[in-house]
């Protein structure tokens, strides 16, 4: 049964909320309370010329009448009934959000409604902030891959993010959301401990916990997690709530793993290894030693990381090894020999390589001792070196010896023979024949004694000097060999120790002998040159090159095949080497050039 306007009257107009009563048809107002007034702005009088048309956005209209025909679609209604919420505007443009209730009723004979408006808008606020807040949180969760989590410790009830498909390997639905289903997926040996850790911090009143520990996924393997929370309490100091996020660390903790394997494997290389391991820092500092690095120095390993690299070079080599340094940290590698002092201060002499920032600013240098191997080389050098002299001093004395003995023998044989040829003609024909070839061998003995002779060692060379010496034996090569033979020498080439000339006409001895016998050159240069220091040999040719392989030509050299040198070569460096000098090989498509360079004063 309908109500009629005189059973609202009074709970109509002292309603706080705004209520209204509206033409079904027209939507007309017919009636406002004291509190619509005051919520839109407009007198009562403006109201009543009004409808609820007016109170919405011009665009919002058409959806207002279609609402308000699907409200009535199934007739009239006694009870009132929510009509959901609408956003109308105030007089002064404002808006607001309100919850309509109406009820059907009868208005002075005419079918209208009575609207009750409740103003939600600060709720409905609320609640989009709330939602927009949650999305932002979800997009945030997703963002950075945790997962987070909310626990009501009263409910035991648990709350997930949606990205949970990273660490429990199923969706926020699959998941048990409990904190005894979260229990239950913990690795049977961190269960207890983490569990424990829990409910003790809960018990003490931790604002904060934290644990890492190891979550079964459904398809058995096992996600390594680092789990982080906030604890609430209410005021009675219980524990109420718990916040969290649950981080992957699976991947980080293989990480950690292999770095742990690595390093271990790093250090058992490192303190078993035989040669000396230091790693140094920027500063020259000691960082690590091994065992053998400490036995080689002295130090005991305390005591050798207190110290710094310039420690254990000798203090005439510091400057050269700060130089060394730098060009570690412009190249990232160094390698070479140096010599270094024990704690004793004996000297160590050692074969090194240096590697730059194994770690940032942390250098590793790998040394082997070679104190023992440079004192055999230092013998074999002073061996070495007697032994040229003593070959020089043989050849100077057989030259000798042949051309005082053997050669004066020669020439009385040839003066007897000269007697003998004064009376051939009372010889029989086949005697003068004899006689004719005996004076022909001996001839021809006698200048091959002479050129052996000269070949040994020219007496030139000590009664005139290089330059002569030079010059008379590259006329006679050219001769034997028909090698053309250049020769780019100061008329006022000055004498130099006994020792370099000797060693110089040797090499210019081998390198032509090897011009002839090897490059196919039909020319060849030999250049001396003086400076304040040093002299220059320089011999040249337009040959084959160094071959490949027991130093054959080119003809016989196979592709990417090391170069070897021969005997003769490595004795001239010998040679050099012991005056204090250096030998160079130039070797060419067309050419070789042998470059030695010599001090002018040998000590």
């Amino acid at each position: 049964m309908q109500k009629t306007e005189h059973e609202y009257a009074l709970a109509f107009d002292r309603n706080p909320h705004p209520m209204w009563v509206i033409d079904r048809e027209t939507m007309q107002f017919l009636a406002v309370n004291d509190a619509t007034v005051r919520a839109y702005g407009y007198s009562r009088a403006e109201l009543l010329t009004m409808s609820a048309r007016d109170m919405r956005p011009a665009n919002a209209v058409p959806v207002l009448m279609e609402a308000w025909k699907r409200f009535y679609a199934d007739g009239p209604h006694e009870e009132p009934r929510a009509a959901g919420l609408w956003t109308h505007r105030r007089k002064d443009g404002t808006e607001i959000v309100v919850e309509i209730t109406a009820t059907d009723l009868v208005w002075a004979g005419r079918p209208a409604a009575l609207v009750h408006a409740l103003d939600v808008t600060e709720r409905v606020a609320s609640e989009r902030a709330a939602r927009e807040n949650r999305e932002r949180f979800e997009i945030v969760s997703r963002s950075i891959n945790d997962t987070i989590w909310d626990w009501n410790i009263l409910t035991g009830r648990v709350w997930r993010s949606q990205n949970t498909e990273g660490i429990f390997g199923a969706q926020r639905a699959e998941i048990d959301p409990t904190i005894e289903g979260w229990g239950e997926r913990l690795h049977p040996d961190d269960r207890e401990r983490v569990l424990t850790g829990m409910r003790e911090a809960l018990e003490r009143g931790d604002r904060t916990w934290s644990s890492e520990y190891r979550i079964q996924r459904p398809d058995g393997s096992w996600s390594e997690v680092l789990d982080r929370a906030l604890v609430r309490y209410d005021a009675a100091g219980r524990p109420v709530r718990m916040l969290g996020s649950m981080v992957d660390i699976t991947d980080r903790k293989r990480a950690d793993r292999a770095l742990l394997d690595q390093q271990r494997r790093f250090k058992a290389v490192f303190d078993n290894a035989q040669d000396a391991l230091l790693i140094t820092g920027d500063d020259g500092r000691f960082l690590d030693a091994n065992p053998a690095a400490c036995a080689m120095f002295g130090y005991p390993r305390e005591e050798l990381l207190e110290r710094t690299a310039w420690d254990l070079i000798l203090p005439e080599h510091r400057e050269e090894y700060r130089e060394r340094m730098r060009q570690l940290v412009r190249e990232g590698l160094q390698a070479g020999e140096a010599r270094g002092q024990r704690r004793d201060g004996t000297v160590v002499e050692v074969e090194y390589r240096t590697v730059a920032n194994i770690e940032h600013g942390a250098h590793l240098t790998v040394m082997r001792d070679i104190t023992d191997r440079k004192r055999s080389e230092a013998s074999l050098r002073s061996l070495s070196g007697r032994i040229l002299r003593v070959q020089d001093e043989e050849r100077r004395r057989i030259a000798r010896e042949l051309h005082d003995s053997t050669a004066q023998s020669l020439a009385a044989l040839t003066l007897e023979l000269l007697v003998i040829r004064a009376d051939a003609a009372a010889l029989r024909p086949e005697a003068r024949r004899s006689l004719e070839e005996i004076h022909t061998l001996v001839d021809g003995c006698a200048r091959e004694l002479r050129t052996i002779s000269y070949l040994l060692h020219p007496p030139l060379l000590d009664e005139m000097g290089l330059a002569t010496a030079l010059r008379g034996y590259l006329d006679g090569f050219s001769q034997r060999s028909g090698v053309a033979v250049e020769l780019d020498l100061a008329a006022d080439f000055a004498r130099l120790p006994r020792e370099v000339e000797t060693t110089l006409f040797r090499i210019v001895q081998e390198c032509l002998t090897n011009v002839h016998r090897h490059s196919g050159s039909p020319v060849a240069r030999v250049r001396l040159a003086l400076d304040e220091r040093a002299v220059v040999l320089e011999v040249a040719d337009e040959g084959r090159g160094l071959g490949r392989g027991n130093g054959t030509p080119d003809g016989d050299r196979r592709p990417n095949e090391p170069l070897e040198l021969g005997v003769g070569i490595a004795g001239m460096k010998e040679r050099v080497r012991q005056l204090g000098g250096h030998l160079e090989l130039d070797s060419r498509e067309r050419g070789l050039t042998v470059r030695a360079y010599l001090p002018r004063e040998v000590s």
